[in-house]
């Protein structure tokens, strides 16, 4: 029972971190853009 939930938890934890720097990336692309 505890297995499956800590690898749920690991996948949250790895999807906010890839979302976070995706976003970070689309932010930096954009203002370069602008500039």
């Amino acid at each position: 029972m505890t297995v499956p939930n800590v690898v749920l938890v690991l996948q949250n934890q790895y999807k906010r971190k890839t979302w976070q720097w995706f976003r970070r990336k689309n932010a930096g692309d954009k203002t370069r853009k602008n500039q």
